[in-house]
């Protein structure tokens, strides 16, 4: 965990303050394919802050008009309408991405996730729930992977020698093996 003036100040995207960045910009189809990137330095600034919730309330309901006091303040003179193309189009994008990914074989690694509620006065854990993650989790979750995938074929291209990057092993021949075994039984 990051202390909190990094997390909540520092790093975060607030709105309506620049924030010095590296980059990745991309050209990209509605289908997700890159026609064109370029990386470097940038100064952005957000024009708002909408938590997972807001967006996923403009997935679900692309044709409702909201209103001001329904979302946090946008700034710049950006409209509400504006935001929720944006997103819209964002959500497109990475559906049909995430679609191509898994097409030429990615793994679907859905993890079941835990959350804890807290006892207010001890705060010790006094109940849990399953974290059921939405689209617009897994539209943010689509652009990281697709900008971590494009840093790293960037680095190894221009510093081959100096390039750290994970890779996972070959699987055991002996997991492979009872897996194939388990399959025939079934």
């Amino acid at each position: 965990m990051l202390p909190t003036i990094l997390s909540e100040e520092l790093c975060s995207l607030n709105s309506n303050q620049d924030r010095l960045t590296f980059s990745v910009i991309w050209n990209i189809s509605e289908k997700g394919e890159i026609k064109s990137e370029w990386f470097g330095r940038t100064v952005i600034r957000s024009c708002v802050k909408l938590s997972y919730d807001h967006a996923q309330r403009f997935i679900d309901e692309p044709e409702r008009e909201w209103t001001e006091e329904e979302l946090p303040a946008i700034s710049d003179g950006y409209s509400i309408s504006q935001i929720k193309q944006t997103v819209l189009n964002l959500h497109k994008i990475a559906k049909n991405s995430r679609k191509a990914r898994f097409d030429k074989g990615a793994l679907h690694l859905d993890k079941v996730k835990l959350q804890f509620s807290l006892d207010e006065q001890t705060g010790m854990p006094n109940g849990y729930s399953v974290y059921k993650q939405k689209d617009s989790n897994r539209l943010e979750e689509e652009f990281m992977l697709l900008t971590n995938i494009a840093v790293a074929d960037k680095t190894k291209k221009h510093f081959p020698d100096k390039a750290f990057l994970r890779r996972h092993p070959k699987p055991q021949s002996k997991m492979v093996d009872e897996l194939v075994r388990k399959i025939k039984e079934i």
